[in-house]
């Protein structure tokens, strides 16, 4: 069962919002947590603690979660209530209510992430407000700067109340006996929160439960062992790449299968690919750096570990053909490549199209390297291209390019339509488009 942190400045609040959310998803669903603090300061240890035990977080209002923010990744499953128009509205219409006699004399205080909505909240008022201030904090600012800000105006006989966002400043007005309102999130915006999260969790629990298989192997091994002609050398190398491999696996959650020559399986999920993608990718390149070792890295996606596993070799597979490091994943009949230059291709494993199939065999050529040509000269949006300019897009050597339209173009499937001189010496450079063709 999935663990939900709450987050709030109050118990009280923290205990509402988790009724409403066992209200809206069952109490069987989720497990809840509160948890309480009583500074902003205290949210930076709060999180790194427990972070590791829950797998979303809810805020019962948008300041801790402004400031637990920056620790969090992009997909993280954490989801905040935000003040509308419609609380800054009901606020003021109680206070009219209770005070009919009374002109709006009010300080108002609000972080700086949403000025702009109290701002054009309080414009839209058909009503007098001219002695309404507004008064925007930072996250860091100190408490009592902002307490001393409405104080001076209550001194000053300019409102006859404070509203305030925060649970400190509330407390302190109370201290000081000026009349105080704590503005705090609604409850519709608390249900929008819990179904955001409740998405944000059914996804994570998808990826969770798929599984990713991440295949590392040294390229050209039987090569590699030739030239450092030693096995204690060798030996030494493979324990260092093992040692970073493992490092991966810490990092990733994995379970790590050595098999021998240079080559390793890493047992994960396809969550932990997808959050982590960035550190694999540092992973190839510091490899490559640190020892010098060029490595061959397949990814595979899959629901069981046979589909995975399968995946992953072809990805390894399909990686033979490029000359420099990069990851390839598999994942439902799609490859994706990353290169260390960061650009990516996404293109199809198979066709389902018998006479590209039998002219690309007739070629000597692979789909996947047919996708990955389309793809580039789509990406590019140009429809005629050289051996160079494929070259280093796919990051593959012209020789070996030269070769694959050398078949290409005995299969049919490509012609010369030109040529261009790039300098006085050397040769021309032959340009080739695709032959326009309905069985294509």
């Amino acid at each position: 069962m999935l663990t939900i942190g709450v987050i709030s400045a109050s118990a009280a609040s923290a205990l509402h919002m988790i009724a409403v959310a066992e209200n809206m998803l069952g109490k069987k669903t989720y497990i809840y947590k509160p948890y309480i603090y009583k500074n902003l300061e205290e949210l930076k240890n709060i999180f790194k603690q427990h972070c590791v035990h829950i797998s979303g977080w809810l805020f019962t209002g948008p300041n801790p979660y402004y400031v637990v923010k920056k620790y969090l990744k992009p997909d993280y499953n954490a989801v905040c209530s935000t003040i509308s128009g419609n609380e800054i509205y009901k606020y003021l219409l109680e206070y009219l209510y209770q005070n009919m006699g009374n002109s709006l004399r009010i300080s108002i205080d609000c972080p700086i992430q949403d000025f702009q909505i109290f701002r054009e909240a309080l414009e839209q008022l058909s009503i007098p407000h001219k002695d309404l201030f507004l008064q925007q904090y930072a996250l860091d600012d100190n408490i009592s700067k902002i307490v001393k800000n409405h104080q001076q105006l209550w001194d000053s006989h300019k409102i006859d109340i404070v509203f305030t966002t925060l649970h400190a400043v509330h407390v302190e007005m109370n201290k000081l006996a000026i009349p105080c309102t704590r503005i705090e999130v609604g409850i519709n915006s608390w249900r929008q929160a819990i179904m955001l999260l409740e998405e944000k969790l059914t996804g994570f629990h998808f990826r969770e439960s798929q599984l990713g298989i991440i295949c590392i192997k040294i390229r050209n091994y039987d090569n590699f062992v030739s030239d450092l002609g030693n096995y204690y050398k060798v030996q030494k190398i493979e324990l260092l790449l093992k040692s970073n491999i493992i490092d991966l696996c810490q990092k990733i959650d994995g379970y790590l299968v050595e098999k021998g020559n240079g080559f390793y399986e890493i047992f994960t999920s396809r969550g932990s690919i997808e959050r982590y993608n960035e550190e694999i990718k540092s992973f190839v390149d510091e490899v490559c750096i640190t020892h010098r070792i060029h490595i061959l890295c397949g990814i595979g996606l899959a629901a069981t570990v046979f589909d995975a596993q399968l995946n992953a070799h072809k990805a390894l597979a399909n990686e033979c053909i490029s000359d420099k490091n990069s990851i390839c994943i598999i994942d439902e009949g799609n490859i994706i490549e990353h290169f260390a230059t960061k650009n990516e291709l996404h293109y199809a494993v198979e066709t389902d199209r018998p006479f590209l199939t039998e002219k690309l065999k007739e070629a000597g050529v692979s789909i996947q390297t047919y996708n990955r040509i389309i793809f580039i000269m789509e990406k590019m949006a140009i429809t005629t291209f050289s051996a160079m300019q494929l070259a280093q897009h796919l990051n593959v050597t012209i020789r070996n390019i030269q070769r694959i339209l050398t078949g290409l173009k005995k299969a049919g499937l490509i012609i010369e339509v030109g040529q261009e001189t790039l300098n006085k010496r050397g040769r021309p450079t032959k340009i080739y488009r695709f032959v326009e063709c309905k069985n294509l």
